[in-house]
């Protein structure tokens, strides 16, 4: 058992963890998708599934722009109203007139989110047109401003949580908007330092906790240290990942660990999510961001996924947005891995591997597990290993946390040329893969090399994840 090169067993073991990929049979829900023409037509239909009915006010708010919109959420669910967004134009804004005309009576009350640069004041005479007195303009000299009149409307309490998110982009502020909404939680928006009218109003304030969205490129450390020195009573929580789907799981993660509906939205535009986060936290449901531009199950999002899975938490799927928003084949690779049962396809077990210790590889081969992602190469059959002072990196932008590298000192380049499978069993949570030959090229330092190797391993799945257990693998000759 013991007859491995050490590359080759590096090589062996990135190849079989490059291959064993998330694949789940087809679930019995039905996704639901949530979508109009256009993002405004969008908003109307979200609306109208979470208001179907009449309703005392209406927020509009400007398609175009994130800034004021994001916080007027709170404010919309603290009216127990619809957000609304209107296009640049009147005449392009016919889905928002059509749910007034539906859904609000004319003494009912309306919110224009922004100043007249944001929504002019052509808006506020077509409304007055169409029977509208009751018109409030919510807006200030700066979107800091706007935002904290926002939060004043809300009329929160002195302790009340309040939010802290970048003012220059979107996305995190986006993931929490619903959680926000449905607390009664003020969004306050930053940039590079905290805004003089943004620090005064949350001196009147004295929160309990401030929740701090996104990492110190999206709200600096200065910032977080300036309000840990402020406010010194105040817990500071920073929710945030090394990029915006992953800072959005750590948000839901944190705020809904057992939701009955997820609402998937696109990471890369806010209209659809903005308009949703009404919805979202009238039902107490998250919205996960999703890339419009994959078809898979983001890394991000597999371990929360699987985590809901194991757990026995069947969720329903809502989409907000078009198919090129938040394509098909995306909502059922999520659905079959939420939903699903996790089968075996092709002879491999098809589920995440979790790892530790690669200071096993040198001279062990039980308990060798590692934490890999394997979307990240490419192509999936190149592998380099790169010692790190911390670990090692595989593929392209990931580290692996290894409590001894050492080994791993020379670059390592492969192609797996072949495999086969003579069987595969599974029994519970143990299983066997039975390998007649794997054929693997590669160089290592530059010089080429040539390995077949045949044997089995076995795995076992704890907590929901497959883990190497024992490998009985040997070179041919």
């Amino acid at each position: 058992m013991k007859h491995f090169s050490r590359f080759g067993l590096l090589l062996l073991l990135a190849f079989l963890t490059i291959n064993l990929q998330p694949v789940y049979a087809s679930s019995m829900t039905n996704p639901e998708r949530l979508d109009g023409l256009d993002r405004y037509e969008t908003a109307k239909i979200i609306s109208e599934r979470a208001y179907p009915g009449k309703v005392n006010s209406v927020v509009l708010v400007s398609g175009e722009s994130f800034a004021n919109a994001l916080p007027a959420s709170v404010l919309a669910s603290k009216l127990n109203a619809p957000i609304i967004l209107i296009a640049p134009t009147i005449e392009a804004s016919d889905s928002a007139f059509d749910y007034l005309a539906k859904h609000l009576d004319l003494q009912g009350n309306i919110y224009l989110i922004g100043e007249e640069g944001s929504i002019g004041s052509d808006f506020t005479k077509k409304l007055n047109d169409m029977g509208y007195q009751n018109i409030n303009r919510i807006g200030g000299q700066s979107k800091y401003e706007t935002d904290v009149l926002i939060a004043k409307a809300i009329l929160p309490k002195a302790d009340n949580p309040i939010v802290i998110s970048s003012g220059e982009d979107y996305p995190d502020a986006l993931s929490i908007s619903s959680f926000a909404a449905k607390n009664g939680w003020s969004i306050l928006l930053v940039n590079n330092d905290l805004p003089n009218v943004v620090n005064d109003y949350i001196q009147t304030l004295k929160p309990s906790k401030i929740y701090i969205t996104g990492g110190p490129g999206a709200v600096s450390i200065e910032i977080e240290n300036k309000l840990k020195t402020l406010f010194p009573d105040s817990e500071i929580v920073r929710l945030d990942g090394l990029d915006r789907f992953e800072t959005a799981v750590k948000i839901v993660q944190y705020f809904n660990k057992a939701p009955n509906t997820i609402y998937l939205a696109s990471g890369y535009n806010f209209p659809d999510a903005l308009a949703g986060s009404v919805l979202a936290a009238k039902t107490n449901a998250p919205i996960l961001l999703v890339d419009p531009n994959s078809t898979q199950v983001s890394n991000q999002s597999l371990p929360y996924l699987n985590s809901l899975r194991t757990s026995g938490i069947k969720a329903n799927l809502i989409s907000f947005g078009g198919k090129a928003i938040v394509p098909e084949e995306l909502v059922s690779a999520i659905d079959s891995t939420l939903n699903g049962t996790s089968k075996l396809t092709d002879g491999l077990i098809q589920d995440s591997i979790s790892q530790q210790d690669a200071e096993n590889l040198a001279s062990s081969f039980t308990s060798i597990f590692m934490t890999y992602d394997y979307r990240n190469l490419t192509p999936k059959t190149e592998l380099y290993a790169l010692a790190t002072s911390s670990g090692f990196q595989m593929g392209i932008e990931k580290n692996i946390t290894a409590n001894n590298a050492t080994m791993l000192r020379d670059k390592v380049i492969q192609n797996v040329k072949g495999i086969t499978y003579s069987g595969f069993s599974i029994n519970g949570d143990e299983a066997t893969l039975e390998i007649t030959d794997i054929s693997l090229e590669g160089t290592v330092n530059g010089k080429n090399f040539t390995e077949h190797f045949s044997g089995t391993i076995t795995f076992t799945r704890i907590d929901g994840k497959w883990l190497v257990g024992d490998l009985a693998i040997h070179p041919l000759h």
